[in-house]
């Protein structure tokens, strides 16, 4: 048997899990509707999906990055500035490609 305060709890408990399930599933966990610098458009992420000016799987925009890693790669030699930056994007896209589809 519990008392009023700890069912109370409960029930907020359960609200808060089912709330932050809620917001992992849906594309627009994470988002702002601002828009970065030199980038106007709001755009959010999903556990699978990137929207902003299009909506992309997160496998595509890790296929874009990888590619675009692998065309600056030239023998395997990456240092340039933005060789090194595509490096950065293919793997975090990769791990988050990897925990969204786990």
């Amino acid at each position: 048997t519990h008392g009023q305060v700890s069912t109370s709890i409960m029930v907020i408990g359960i609200a808060c899990w089912i709330a932050n399930l809620l917001a992992l599933v849906l594309p627009y966990w994470r988002s702002h509707v601002v828009g970065t610098f030199g980038y106007p458009r709001p755009r959010s992420w999903g556990l699978t999906s990137v929207y902003g000016k299009v909506w992309q799987q997160q496998y595509k925009m890790m296929f874009v990055a990888c590619n675009g890693y692998a065309d600056l790669n030239v023998g395997n030699i990456c240092r340039s500035p933005l060789c090194l930056w595509y490096r950065l994007k293919c793997v975090k896209y990769y791990e988050l490609y990897c925990v969204g589809t786990a």
